[in-house]
């Protein structure tokens, strides 16, 4: 060893030659050991220093400082030897930390400090998202949709690049996933989720996607701008806007003409409370309702 200082009257904190530091109590427990690996500049700690704060500054071997926060609650895990790659999403589930990286799907227990992320399945690369929706964790890959039942992975459904997931808010049993190419709907079926179809005429890259307050689906495109997704869904590409009035400042709503001769309107509600109103059409009305703050499709 190079150095020992007292630490809280209680502990004392060990500089080592090749093994970085421990913190151990008086009776000799080993509190914590702390190396290279752990995110140290060295192995070897030559002097060690406790500061009015109680966070340590540590004079390595090459020549320059570590600092270590022990009071924080932030903890980092830091791949110094290419175990994980680079992390682009994570969760939290019970004591498990799942991380998704480039190199694929990994699980550590947060509960052992120690220990290591382990990959959970060699054949998975590229990890994009990991969610836990309706208590069920759903990973998106460069594979497709996966879950994750007693550590190990179970397809949901092959498709090249599951980006990300959104719950539909006004139908908790319908999920939407935003694909490299296109928008899945998936829906929960005795408590799993199951692919069900794509949205047709729809193939843009859909990484991200949110609900607006109408119940509208937006998507973010990286140079062509946003998609609203209630809008496409229904009005094809080449429809012609034809037009709508409303007698209501509460009520919004445009019409389309589909090029196979289908008209499509859609109505919003712009107010807290659920409305009636009347849809007339040339000589033919219905009588319709609409929920609060919500959108609504007609195709006549």
């Amino acid at each position: 060893m190079n150095a020992v200082q007292e630490f809280e009257t209680d502990k004392l904190i060990i500089g080592t030659v090749r093994n970085g530091i421990y913190i151990v109590s008086v009776e000799g427990e080993i509190l914590l050991h702390l190396e290279k690996s752990d995110g140290l500049l060295d192995n070897t700690v030559k002097r060690v220093f406790v500061d009015a704060n109680k966070n340590l500054w540590l004079a390595m071997d090459n020549g320059g400082l570590s600092y270590i926060q022990i009071k924080s609650n932030t903890n980092y895990l830091i791949d110094t030897e290419g175990a994980f790659g680079t992390v682009f999403t994570n969760q939290i589930k019970d004591s498990l930390l799942h991380l998704g990286t480039n190199q694929g799907l990994f699980i550590k227990n947060i509960l052992l400090p120690s220990s290591k992320p382990r990959l959970v399945d060699k054949n998975l690369g590229q990890i994009w998202e990991i969610e836990e929706v309706d208590e069920q964790i759903l990973i998106g890959s460069h594979e497709g949709v996966f879950s994750i039942e007693n550590k190990k992975l179970k397809n949901i459904h092959f498709e090249a690049g599951a980006w990300t997931f959104r719950k539909y808010p006004r139908f908790k049993e319908i999920l939407y996933v935003g694909f490299y190419s296109g928008i899945g709907v998936f829906k929960k079926v005795k408590g799993k989720w199951k692919f069900v179809e794509k949205w047709q005429n729809f193939g843009e890259s859909s990484r991200f996607m949110e609900f607006d307050r109408y119940g509208q689906l937006w998507v973010a495109h990286p140079s062509k701008g946003y998609y609203i997704g209630h809008f496409s869904k229904f009005i094809k590409p080449g429809a012609l806007r034809i037009s709508t009035t409303t007698s209501r400042t509460s009520i919004e709503s445009t019409s389309f003409k589909n090029k196979d001769g289908k008209i499509v309107t859609v109505v919003m509600n712009k107010t807290e409370g659920k409305m009636r109103y009347k849809l007339m059409v040339g000589n033919s009305e219905a009588f319709l309702e609409i929920e609060p703050r919500a959108m609504q499709t007609i195709i006549y």
